[in-house]
């Protein structure tokens, strides 16, 4: 007489194993996620590359007066909030003469206009944030020699990282455990060229009173 098979237990399975394989990969696969996240909050917390100067502008005549625009810009590639200095935050301008003496190739002459202060209605620029602080500038007398404008933008920030070292300043935390900080200035520099525009003379015949 045939007699009835016991049931099949769960434990039984021919590979017991794949259960604590998937949950396995699912907790390998949450661990990676969390170091790439831990990564990235580090990089833009500590001293990597976080801002991005930009700056152009454009030179015109009126009257017998020259002016420069510039339009200066930063932008917070970081992933926090990034300080601006205004000590040692400006745009250096420099007129770029020709050198008429020269019969080989030379670099122009360069005369030192001045440093206006740029941002300074910014203390800080938020992650992911560009910001603008378009100039108007009137320049020098322009002579013969003259061929353009240098106008170097020159951004300092502040930075601070999480360090283990016994010659930085420390402090304690509200659980009482001790942190210490590292601070330092950082300054990113942007550049560009403007060439004098020649003024638009009016036509023969026109804004002229007869």
């Amino acid at each position: 007489m045939l007699q009835a098979l016991p049931p099949v237990s769960p434990t039984s399975s021919p590979h017991p194993w794949l259960p604590i394989a998937d949950f396995v990969a699912k907790v390998a696969i949450a661990l990676v996620g969390a170091v790439w996240a831990w990564i990235n909050y580090v990089r833009g917390r500590t001293f990597y590359r976080r801002l991005e100067p930009k700056i152009s502008g454009e030179i015109f005549a009126v009257d017998d007066a020259w002016f420069i625009s510039i339009d200066p810009s930063v932008k917070n590639v970081g992933l926090s909030r990034a300080l601006i200095i205004q000590e040692g935050t400006w745009i250096e301008l420099l007129v770029l003469q020709r050198d008429g003496t020269t019969k080989h190739v030379a670099e122009p002459i360069e005369v030192a206009l001045g440093k206006p202060p740029v941002f300074e209605k910014h203390g800080w620029v938020e992650a992911g944030e560009e910001i603008h602080d378009v100039r108007l500038v009137q320049l020098p007398e322009k002579t013969t020699e003259d061929v353009a404008v240098r106008a170097n933008l020159r951004v300092v920030s502040k930075e601070l990282a999480w360090v283990w070292k016994e010659d930085v300043s420390s402090d304690r935390d509200d659980s009482g455990e001790l942190k210490i900080i590292r601070e330092r200035r950082l300054e990113w520099n942007a550049g560009c060229v403007v060439m004098f525009q020649r003024p638009v003379l009016p036509e023969a015949g026109k804004g002229v009173a007869p």
